[in-house]
């Protein structure tokens, strides 16, 4: 090939090249501004009453050997939560030596509608029980809840999922927890 063949070659590649770029620069600032346009018209089109949404959350608590007595007022407290959104509460026993104790407080939970009692063959440990639950959780916020700590009525008081922040109380106290920022408070 010519000297002035392959100096045309690479004039035609770095054309080619250019206007390449240029489309793709173009395509993507064309998607940006289409993008959010959509959203500043759906954010007009929800209005402001809309903003009492309660995503639905799930509850996980993993137990191994707890009292039956431990086990009902935690349940029982679950039941006494004054949130607006779903529930689902996920009990994972972790093959407790005293399983024959608890399966009829299991049963009778495991009957409510938005409950799941799960009974693994063996005992993996903590993570693995909660790992199984994990899988069949759907919700926006995901709970887990220890046993031996009572939860207040409160538990999910306030949810905005658009700033990412969600109000938790446990015993009665409030905390609200942003992307940087983490305030407590009493009711």
């Amino acid at each position: 090939m010519s000297s002035v063949a392959t100096q045309l070659l690479f004039h035609v590649l770095r054309v080619t090249f250019a206007l390449y770029a240029v489309v793709v620069i173009a395509h993507f600032l064309l998607q940006t501004f289409f993008a959010q346009r959509h959203h500043l018209k759906f954010k007009r089109s929800r209005g402001a009453g809309e903003t009492d949404y309660a995503p639905p959350v799930d509850i996980l608590i993993a137990a191994y050997n707890e009292e039956a007595k431990s086990l009902k007022a935690c349940f029982d407290s679950l039941l006494a939560q004054e949130y607006e959104g779903e529930i689902r509460v996920y009990v994972v026993d972790d093959c407790s030596p005293n399983r024959d104790e608890v399966l009829p407080l299991y049963r009778e939970y495991g009957a409510l509608p938005g409950w799941e009692i799960l009974l693994p063959d063996q005992n993996r440990g903590k993570r693995h029980a909660q790992d199984a639950a994990f899988g069949r959780c759907r919700g926006e916020i995901l709970v887990t809840v220890l046993v031996d700590l009572p939860v207040g009525r409160d538990l999910l008081v306030v949810a905005d999922v658009g700033r990412r922040q969600v109000e938790i109380g446990l015993d009665g106290f409030s905390r609200l927890v942003g992307l940087s920022s983490t305030r407590a408070s009493a009711p």
